[in-house]
């Protein structure tokens, strides 16, 4: 009986530890502020490209704000992602946001350092609030931020991307 409940126990904690982006019904700021960063600007990939398919492109739609295209790992595959991307200040530092067609929102840390890139979205394991303005979204997220409570999807994480030549 031990080793059944042991096992039952495995399970129901990994099912638990297993997370995703958050998604968010609104944008952390509903106008982009920040102008774009022309750093980020081009494709990034892992080093064992193609071996390895992700990659994620940045290119100007406007002062403020970004196409993204992404290829990313899904299931057994890759999928292919389109965003429109602007930096939002909150208050310990800034954040992407990330909105899909649909309106689906993704929030970001984005670390760039010289040629390398890493973006985080912020997890579903922070809230499993939905909230009904960006001004009450961005309130919790620059509470998380300043009770340093916020929790990445590791599982999702883009880590040290290169820049393409």
């Amino acid at each position: 009986m031990r080793p059944i409940l042991t096992f039952l126990l495995l399970i129901v904690l990994s099912v638990s530890l297993c997370s995703c982006p958050y998604i968010s019904d609104v944008p952390l700021d509903d106008n982009p502020s920040s102008y774009i960063n022309t750093d980020l600007i081009g494709t990034w990939r892992y080093e064992n490209y193609p071996g390895d398919s992700t990659e994620i492109s940045f290119s100007k739609k406007n002062e403020y704000e970004y196409n993204v295209e992404a290829t990313l790992p899904y299931q057994s595959t890759y999928a292919h992602y389109t965003f429109t991307g602007y930096f939002c200040h909150i208050k310990d530092g800034v954040l992407l946001n990330l909105k899909e067609s649909d309106g689906s929102n993704y929030v970001a840390a984005v670390w760039l350092n010289n040629r390398h890139l890493t973006i985080k979205a912020l997890s579903e394991n922070v809230t499993d609030k939905q909230f009904s303005t960006s001004s009450e979204f961005k309130a919790f997220v620059e509470k998380i931020y300043t009770n340093s409570t916020v929790k990445y999807d590791d599982e999702t994480a883009l880590n040290d991307l290169q820049k393409v030549e």
